[in-house]
């Protein structure tokens, strides 16, 4: 039951994500990354984990390179049909990408650089709805809620729209929720 109402959830909320206009969502990916690039805790991340942004998500490639030329370590998932668990790969350039599982950029196959979860001081975390209590819904996998539980747990930071936020999302024992959300209209601290 659950499970068919977050799908229907999705699939809803990806139509409206997919209407936005380029023009829009271009402009809103430039407000998203520097408020990004404002926050203390990305300032003073020695390591930063980011998804590269698929589809109508705010487009990330330009985040990437600025935390690159500033000199942070960044690590981008790395999936595999199938396998449940989610690896981080360290990249030095975004020519490291190449179109991989479920069509996202994805370092390439012959990469050799990992890292473990506690290089990761901040996880930027994509997700299709997000609500007021820092619950969000994914594209149904669950990698990030396997990836973010235990500890040391590092700063969850979820990016999106604001169009994407609703009052609540159906939860279950296994969703993590974040520690903040960044859209154009800037940063949400949750408890």
């Amino acid at each position: 039951m659950m499970k068919a109402l977050k799908k229907e959830l999705r699939d809803s909320m990806i139509r409206k994500r997919d209407a936005l206009p380029e023009e829009t969502r271009k402009e809103y990916t430039e407000i998203i990354t520097n408020c990004i690039l404002s926050q203390e805790e990305v300032k003073n991340a020695k390591g930063i984990f980011c998804f590269v942004g698929f589809g109508s998500e705010p487009d990330t490639r330009k985040l990437i390179q600025t935390l690159l030329t500033d000199g942070k370590r960044v690590f981008i998932p790395k999936t595999e049909k199938g396998n449940p668990v989610m690896k981080m790969a360290e990249i030095r350039s975004l020519n490291e990408l190449e179109i991989g599982h479920y069509g996202i950029l994805s370092p390439k196959e012959d990469h050799a650089n990992w890292g473990e979860r506690s290089d990761a001081d901040v996880v930027l975390v994509p997700g299709v709805l997000f609500d007021k209590r820092g619950y969000r819904i994914g594209y149904g996998a669950g990698f990030y809620d396997r990836f973010l539980a235990g500890s040391p747990a590092p700063y969850k930071l979820a990016v999106g729209y604001s169009m994407q936020v609703v009052d609540s999302v159906p939860v279950n024992e296994f969703d993590i929720p974040v520690d903040a959300f960044i859209s154009e209209m800037g940063i949400r601290h949750f408890d």
